[in-house]
């Protein structure tokens, strides 16, 4: 993805994955008082997303920033809970590997915890 953004008068680019370029939006114009949009390219899917977001946020830019990682950590922390049941419903011997690659499962979910507060939309 490549977004062109106006923030507080600056013209700044962000390119990158989709998840990375909200975050840095969110990042460089969470205390800016005017963020719009230029231009952007992203492929159709990202696209569609984007632009659903916009409007359902009335187009403010840090909203909509805001709500996709939110929603990429939250879409992180389920997939990383799914791995973990896994891991513990196949451990019925209680195998030191497992064991390890639970705790490390499990620090990995209350890091993406701690930064999904950051990222709340209210």
């Amino acid at each position: 993805m490549e977004l062109w953004v106006k923030i507080d008068g600056a013209k700044k680019k962000f390119q990158g994955s989709f998840f990375k370029v909200m975050e840095e939006v969110f990042n460089e114009g969470k205390n800016a008082e005017k963020v719009e949009i230029l231009s952007f390219w992203a492929h159709d899917k990202e696209r569609r997303r984007l632009k659903r977001e916009l409007r359902k946020h009335n187009k403010d830019l840090i909203k909509t920033a805001s709500a996709l990682v939110y929603w990429f950590y939250t879409k992180q922390i389920r997939s990383l809970k799914r791995r973990e049941k896994e891991l513990i419903e196949r451990t019925k011997r209680k195998s030191e590997g497992f064991q390890r690659e639970i705790e490390k499962l499990e620090n990995q979910i209350k890091e993406l915890e701690e930064k999904i507060m950051n990222f709340k939309v209210n």
